[in-house]
C-alpha cells in the first residue's frame, strides 16, 4: 500500500493541447470566484476540478500532499513561490526541503 494518496491533474487540456496557458479564462482566477458574469467551458473547469480536489482530501485513510505545479510560458518578475490551499499553517519542512531539492 503507498504512503499517500496522489491525485494528478490537467488543469486545462484543451488550452495544453493548443500549446497555450488558457482557453477562455485564466484557470487560476476562477477557483472561488462568484463573478456571475462569467461562464463557459473553463468556468465549469474550474468548479470540476475544485470538487475532484475536495473529494480527494475527504476520502479517509493515508497522507495526502497538494502541489499546485505550473509551468511558465514567459521569464518571471517573481522569485519561486508556494501557495498552500486550506487552512493557514506553516508547510512542512521535509515538503520544502524536498521543493528545495528539486
Amino acid at each position: 500500500m503507498p504512503a499517500a494518496r496522489l491525485l494528478l491533474v490537467l488543469g486545462n487540456p484543451a488550452a495544453l493541447r493548443r500549446g497555450t496557458r488558457c482557453s477562455e479564462h485564466d484557470l487560476d482566477s476562477l477557483f472561488g470566484a462568484h463573478d456571475l458574469s462569467v461562464s463557459g467551458a473553463d468556468v465549469l473547469r474550474s468548479v470540476e476540478l475544485a470538487l475532484q480536489v475536495e473529494l480527494f482530501f475527504a476520502m479517509a485513510g493515508r497522507r495526502r500532499l497538494h502541489l499546485d505545479l505550473h509551468s511558465a510560458s514567459r521569464p518571471s518578475l517573481l522569485g519561486p513561490f508556494a501557495f498552500c490551499p486550506g487552512p493557514l499553517r506553516p508547510p512542512a519542512q521535509a515538503v520544502l526541503a524536498r521543493l528545495q531539492a528539486a
